[in-house]
């Protein structure tokens, strides 16, 4: 599956007493969700961004406050790891502009 525009994302999360690493494409025109290649950590209560092709999740929880952030290839379908914050945070907003 390769990125199309009309894409919503559910990315982490939790359930069943556990912590998610997995990630659902829902295509809007379509109306049918599709899995993705899961992130490299598991996170709930994460922040999610999209900028320029890149889908960004940025800190969460896995039990534990997290300070890293880890970004998705929208057309290569690849992660990557990106620079960790200063600080760990949990339910965090995140913004671009």
């Amino acid at each position: 599956m390769h990125y199309q525009p009309f894409r919503l994302f559910a990315v982490g999360g939790y359930a069943n007493d556990s912590y998610l690493k997995t990630i659902e494409g829902f295509d809007i025109k379509k109306q049918v969700w599709e899995e993705m290649p899961s992130m490299k950590s598991k996170r709930s209560s994460l922040g999610v961004v999209v900028v320029s092709n890149y889908l960004y999740a940025v800190g969460g929880s896995d039990g534990s406050c997290l300070n890293t952030m880890e970004r998705f290839d929208l057309a290569e379908q690849v992660w990557e790891e990106m620079p960790s914050m200063n600080s760990e945070r949990s339910a965090l907003g995140v913004t671009f502009f």
